[in-house]
Parts: C-alpha cells; structure tokens; sequence
C-alpha cells in the first residue's frame, strides 16, 4: 500500500466510525439515572439553616452586663457618700493650682472656651464642712445610737412603701384595706 490509499483507507475508516457514533441512541435510563444522581446530591448537601443558638447567647450576655452595670452605677450613686466619711475624714487638701479666666481658643476654627479661676481640688465630689443640721445629727447618733438605728429603718421602710405605692397603684388600695 502506499502512502497515499494509506491515508484515504484512514480518513474512510474514521469517516465512518464517526458516522457510526452519530446515529447512536443514548442508552436506556440515562436520563432517569442523572435526574436520580442529582437528587441524591441535593439530599446529601443539608439546606443552609440559620442558627439562631449564638445570637440570642450574645443578646443574653449583652444584656446582663448590661444590667450589671446599671446596677453598680445605681449602687455607686447611693452608696458612695456616707456620714462617717464627713465626721472621720478631714477635709482634703487643696491643689494651688489656678487657672487664669481668660478666654481661650480651641482646637476648632473659632471656638471659645471659658477657662474658670476655681482651684482642681483632687478629689470629686470634694468633701464638704458638715451644716448645721449634720452636726446636730452627728450628736444625735452620739448620744442615742440605738435609737437613731430604729429610726433610720423605720425610715427605710416607709420610703420602700412609697416607691412600690408610686409603682403598683393597687399595693396602695390594699394597704389602706390593711390599716383603716
């Protein structure tokens, strides 16, 4: 054979191999085979679902600290000053540092600031001379210790009936039942 009836014997042989795979069919079931494949994948991926576990941890936690906070700020606010620090400790001393009442200008293009010519005492609140009236109670927790006690609770509770009046009208209605 020469060369050439080679290669045309080769471009018949293909020719018709290609011919051949043209006329085939697909093979039964091929279709219902890849529809049941893609299924099974989608059944085997699990569907993106929200977790919402994390969120309402991180709201709880917010939360409570937050409260917590209010609480100690709360707490910060009314126990913070007490008679015995007036009586016991003497008045701080105070800083000699003045600033001059001048007017200054800020950081910002044509802001004024006032600089006052009170002294910066180190501690805030600054103790203060005890009045009149907290002398004479000094002297009263004195002389009557037991007495200025029953007081201060009888106090204490009549201020905690006023605030749950104030909050629950209807305590009120039942307390005036209680006591005619």
């Amino acid at each position: 054979m020469e060369p050439k009836d080679k290669e045309r014997f080769i471009d018949e042989w293909v020719d018709a191999a290609l011919r051949q795979r043209g006329t085939a069919e697909p093979r039964l079931g091929l279709e219902n085979r890849i529809l049941a494949a893609v299924r099974a994948e989608r059944e085997r991926i699990p569907a993106q679902t929200w977790n919402w576990r994390p969120v309402w941890i991180t709201l709880a936690a917010i939360l409570l600290i937050g409260a917590v906070a209010s609480l100690r700020r709360t707490t910060d606010k009314v126990g913070s000053t007490s008679l015995a620090s007036h009586v016991a400790a003497p008045p701080a001393p105070q800083r000699s540092t003045y600033t001059s009442s001048a007017v200054t200008r800020g950081p910002r293009a044509g802001a004024v600031r006032r600089v006052s010519a009170t002294p910066r005492l180190e501690q805030f609140p600054s103790p203060q001379p005890l009045s009149e009236q907290e002398k004479i109670l000094v002297s009263y927790i004195q002389q009557f210790p037991r007495e200025a006690v029953l007081v201060a609770q009888a106090q204490t509770q009549l201020s905690k009936q006023e605030m749950i009046e104030q909050q629950n009208p209807s305590a009120r209605e039942n307390s005036q039942e209680q006591n005619p």
